[in-house]
């Protein structure tokens, strides 16, 4: 990571013109960036705030992004479930994604503890 801030990150991709199609793989690279990092850093989830502020379809495909991944967390290592929870919860709490999003998310303690078996 380099010190520029989330706001240059975000303008320096922008202005490579990345079409449209190419925002999943935008949201994959955040994503896979964060998780590669030691410790926590919420600087890949302020560039995603931008981003997903910035455009609707973005939005869109960080909330999938978020579904798919529970739906694939038990083969996920466990200190990538704790970046991943920090993550989105930076997303959620700045409003960048939508709440609702946690009504597709089963959670309750038979669902959970189903997928465990």
């Amino acid at each position: 990571m380099s010190s520029l801030d989330s706001r240059e990150v975000y303008l320096k991709i922008k202005s490579k013109n990345i079409p449209i199609q190419y925002n999943n793989i935008l949201c994959t690279v955040l994503i896979e960036s964060c998780l590669k990092e030691k410790k926590y850093i919420n600087f890949y989830s302020m560039v995603t705030e931008i981003f997903c502020k910035s455009s609707k379809n973005f939005k869109k495909l960080m909330e999938n992004s978020l579904v798919e991944i529970y739906k694939t967390v038990h083969r996920i290592e466990t200190d990538k479930i704790r970046m991943c929870a920090l993550f989105f919860s930076d997303l959620l709490v700045t409003n960048s994604i939508s709440w609702l999003i946690l009504k597709e998310l089963p959670l309750n303690r038979k669902v959970l503890i189903t997928n465990l078996e």
